[in-house]
């Protein structure tokens, strides 16, 4: 049964709250959609198929599209076969991306916490390796250091040695969207990365200073001239 305090909740607002752990796992419904989509194709196939299987004046370019069709079902049948008996033997129990303050592990890639510190980049793609949406986390090099020697055999490999550490965070049939999981990941490494909290506070800074009146810089100075006669020696 799942801790329903690490479970992928929300705050009633609907904004994401930095101080849980959201557990992502492999959705029922997600897997079902997919198999839905592939047997509907299938049927489309079939349904060509027997519209214009028999006749014998059909056209040159209705031929390729029958053809065509065959070869696509013929094709479907074992993949939809394949795909269905993975889907089935998927873990729906386990956490298989889990985003904490502590960090963030995704057990597809290896079992263990990257922490957000060991982050030093955040990128979201709309178009991966297969085709979707994926995240790119570029990792700084003194992580090698910290991870575990699992998640270090995994990333570090020769390809990677020489460039720039990264693990990639794919989409699958997740039981959340895969656009929250990228504001989940966002906003946890704006909050816990110690780098970007500070360049945030320097832009914060930097835009009161900016916008500050006269009449306010003042204020400031007269608040500042109260201080140092409260604390002279503070001044000297």
């Amino acid at each position: 049964m799942t801790n329903p305090t690490l479970a992928h909740v929300d705050t009633p607002d609907g904004v994401v709250s930095t101080r849980r752990t959201y557990e992502i796992r492999f959705g029922r419904n997600s897997a079902m959609g997919h198999i839905a989509a592939l047997f509907v194709f299938f049927v489309i196939c079939v349904a060509i198929i027997v519209a214009n299987v028999g006749h014998h004046n059909l056209d040159r370019q209705l031929k390729a599209i029958l053809a065509l069709a065959i070869l696509l079902a013929l094709s479907l049948i074992p993949m939809l076969a394949l795909f269905i008996r993975l889907l089935w033997r998927l873990d729906y129990a386990t956490p298989v991306l889990t985003i904490s303050p502590q960090g963030f592990q995704d057990i597809r890639i290896a079992k263990g916490f990257i922490p957000w510190d060991s982050v030093s980049e955040l990128k979201f793609s709309r178009a991966g390796k297969h085709g979707g949406p994926f995240l790119t986390c570029y990792l700084t090099p003194e992580s090698e250091n910290i991870l575990n020697v699992e998640l270090v055999r995994k990333i570090w490999t020769s390809e990677n040695r020489y460039s720039r550490p990264t693990v990639y965070v794919e989409p699958g049939v997740f039981d959340m969207e895969f656009s929250k999981i990228w504001e989940i990941m966002d906003t946890f490494y704006g909050a816990y990365k110690s780098g970007h909290v500070a360049e945030k506070i320097d832009q914060t800074l930097f835009l009161l200073t900016s916008q500050c009146t006269v009449a306010g810089c003042d204020q400031l100075g007269t608040l500042g001239m109260k201080s140092r006669a409260k604390h002279p020696e503070s001044g000297s």
